[in-house]
Formats: C-alpha cells, sequence, structure tokens
C-alpha cells in the first residue's frame, strides 16, 4: 500500500511539474526605457465567470487607449505563438487573446455558449500565402485589413460581399 501511494504522489509531482513547465504564467509587461512597466499599456492574465463557467483570456496593449481587438481562436491557443511569431498587433490595438472553451485556460467539460452566437458576414478576406493562419504568416496584410476595413466598418478590402 505504501508503494502505491508513493507511487501515485511521485506522479502527482511530476505531473504538477510539467504543467508548470508549460504554464504560460504572467504575460510579460511592455517596458520604457528604464526598464519600468510603460505607462498605458496592458499585460495581463485574467479571468471571467460567463454562466459559471471559469473563462481565460490575456489582455495585451502598448497603450490601452487603443481600439480593442477580441481574437478568438479555432483550437489551439495561438496566443502561445506570440513568443516565436510576434504579431505586431499590440502596437495597434488592445488585444484580447479569448482562449476557446475547453482549451488553454478555459479548459473545461461543459458544452461551447459560441454554438448559438451570430456574427454578421461583411466580406470575404483571402490570404494566398497562408496555409493555416494569416495572423501568423501574413500579418502586415491582417493588420491592414483590421485597421482600414475593420476599424472604419468598411469592407472594401474584401473579395467578395
Amino acid at each position: 500500500m505504501l508503494i502505491i501511494l508513493s507511487s501515485l504522489l511521485v506522479c502527482i509531482l511530476v505531473l504538477v511539474g510539467v504543467l508548470l513547465a508549460f504554464s504560460p504564467g504572467k504575460p510579460v509587461p511592455f517596458l520604457d526605457v528604464n526598464g519600468s512597466p510603460a505607462v498605458g499599456s496592458i499585460s495581463e492574465k485574467v479571468f471571467v465567470q460567463i454562466g459559471g463557467v471559469k473563462q481565460g483570456m490575456f489582455i495585451k496593449s502598448k497603450d490601452v487607449k487603443n481600439p480593442v481587438l477580441l481574437y478568438l481562436h479555432g483550437g489551439m491557443p495561438e496566443y502561445f505563438l506570440t513568443r516565436k511569431y510576434p504579431t505586431g498587433l499590440e502596437n495597434y490595438f488592445t488585444v484580447v487573446w479569448w482562449e476557446q472553451r475547453g482549451s488553454g485556460l478555459s479548459c473545461t467539460l461543459a458544452k461551447d455558449y459560441f454554438e448559438k452566437l451570430q456574427a454578421p458576414v461583411k466580406g470575404f478576406y483571402t490570404f494566398e500565402k497562408s496555409a493555416h493562419s494569416p495572423l501568423f504568416e501574413e500579418p502586415e496584410k491582417l493588420r491592414h485589413i483590421l485597421q482600414e476595413d475593420v476599424l472604419a466598418g468598411m469592407s472594401n478590402l474584401a473579395d467578395t460581399i
């Protein structure tokens, strides 16, 4: 019995260690020239309760006065890719990287609140050089569309309307 309990404890400790090693922890703040957190910037990991379910998100911006860009990923939490593939979106927007319910910070076994959402379609944008994610493969084009079309309430850059 002691061997089983000891083995179980070791497994739990290894699991906790692995989870801590791969945990996103606290996001790195934007720093000024003195190495202090930049005034007016934000770099936070937060949780909210929606319909009784705890959901996580990262909020990052070099200036909180920038318009908010709510980024809902479609599977793998793409926020974690921004260290290796910086998007630069935080320069122009206050980006809310909302973890898809059931993954990342929002991992639960509950049924997903997004099945009932409907968003208006304003246009279709193609990304010819992107095999997976335009955010990481064509970030300049994506930023241009967001700034010139989406924020202006237009669809001039869309392929079809």
